[in-house]
C-alpha cells in the first residue's frame, strides 16, 4: 500500500488544531501554561510555535502528545499517515 503524502502545511495545521483542542479540554488559556505542562521553557515553546514546530524533536512531540492527550487520529493526521480502518 503506498504511503499517503500530506503537504507540510496540512500537518502543521493539524498540529495547531490538536493543541487548540487540548487547550480547551484541559482549561489552558495561555501558551505558557502549555509550555509548563509539556516541560519546556515558554520562550522555547514560543520559538517552536513561531517556526510551525518544524524544529521540534521527536521526543518533545511525543511528550506533547502524551501530556496534551492527543488522540490516535490527531497523531496520525499530524504525521501524515492514514489511521487503520480509514
Amino acid at each position: 500500500m503506498p504511503k499517503v503524502k500530506t503537504p507540510q502545511q496540512v500537518r502543521e495545521t493539524e498540529l495547531l488544531k490538536a493543541i487548540a483542542k487540548a487547550k480547551v479540554e484541559l482549561g489552558l488559556l495561555y501558551d505558557k501554561e502549555v509550555a509548563a505542562m509539556i516541560g519546556v521553557d515558554d520562550a522555547t515553546y514560543g520559538r517552536q510555535k513561531k517556526q510551525n514546530f518544524q524544529v521540534m524533536k521527536l521526543g518533545d512531540f511525543s511528550r506533547m502528545a502524551r501530556m496534551l492527550h492527543f488522540s490516535g487520529k490527531d497523531v496520525c493526521a499530524i504525521i501524515g499517515v492514514p489511521m487503520d480502518g480509514d
